[in-house]
């Protein structure tokens, strides 16, 4: 006869294996170093995506590794604003030259 397995004991063995399966691992998995920059694109650069670089910029972890804008205007002054940074015309071009070094867009 089967033995009964109690509440308890199901769900100490349930979090356990949520924990390794639902990415409680994820951190001595990953190839990336956690001290490691977060590299970003920005597709637009005007009004609320201006804010948005701002708010990258300001934290020390993430840099801004390419910016695209269709307004020549707008690319030009974020192109002081941020001037490490590649510059694109298009997100296509962006995503097909960047898309293996970027770790997010916005």
């Amino acid at each position: 006869m089967k033995a009964m397995t109690s509440r308890r004991s199901f769900l100490k063995g349930f979090s356990a294996a949520s924990f390794f399966a639902g990415g409680g691992c994820a951190s001595i998995i990953s190839s990336r170093s956690p001290n490691s920059l977060l590299c970003h694109a920005c597709i637009g650069t005007a009004n609320m995506a201006r804010y948005d670089m701002e708010r990258f910029l300001a934290n020390s972890r993430v840099k801004i590794a390419a910016i695209c804008d269709v307004d020549a205007d707008f690319l030009s002054a974020a192109r002081k604003f941020v001037p490490d940074a590649r510059i694109y015309r298009d997100w296509r071009e962006l995503l097909a030259a960047e898309g293996d070094r970027i770790d997010s867009v916005n």
